[in-house]
């Protein structure tokens, strides 16, 4: 689970409230406590080990602030996946602008029919990436006639998602 809380809020101060709400209300206290940064960022990891079922279960609570926004990430699992449960939950870092240019997304766009122009044509020179009897379905027209010079049909690009960021 990962939700955001208080821009404001500092990790510690959240997680040393979550702890003492632990203690007060369930009487539990966590196997460790976690201050120090991770990947430069400030961190607060809580971990709880409840042994009161068949298998021990381990609880991640993390506090993290990253850009201004601290989020407050869970990660629980049986104790035999806790170094993957710990190593996921402490995933959270900045993107490397390799990572950054990687992000694509598909993006509607309008494109402008020649005369003439098959629909195969026609997706292939807008590089649309929907299939050509897929556009036909969402723009309503026949597949198999040619298209009319001007006729505006609707198609996906695949384009950088950060764009303009």
């Amino acid at each position: 689970m990962i939700g955001i809380d208080d821009a404001n809020l500092d990790p510690d101060v959240a997680g040393q409230a979550f702890v003492e709400k632990m203690r007060a209300k369930a009487k539990a206290e966590p196997e460790s406590i976690r201050t120090t940064p991770h990947e430069g960022i400030p961190v607060f990891v809580a971990t709880y080990l409840d042994k009161s079922g068949r298998e021990p279960f381990y609880m991640h609570f993390v506090w993290a602030s990253l850009n201004g926004t601290t989020y407050h990430l869970v990660g629980m699992g049986l104790e035999k996946h806790q170094a993957t449960l710990r190593k996921s939950v402490l995933s959270l870092r900045l993107l490397t602008d390799a990572e950054r240019k990687s992000i694509v997304g598909k993006r509607i766009r309008v494109a402008t029919a020649m005369s003439g122009e098959t629909l195969e044509q026609f997706c292939t020179r807008t590089r649309n990436a929907w299939a050509p009897a897929y556009t036909a379905l969402v723009n309503g027209v026949d597949p198999k006639q040619p298209l009319v010079a001007g006729q505006l049909l609707k198609i996906t690009v695949e384009e950088s998602a950060w764009v303009g960021r």
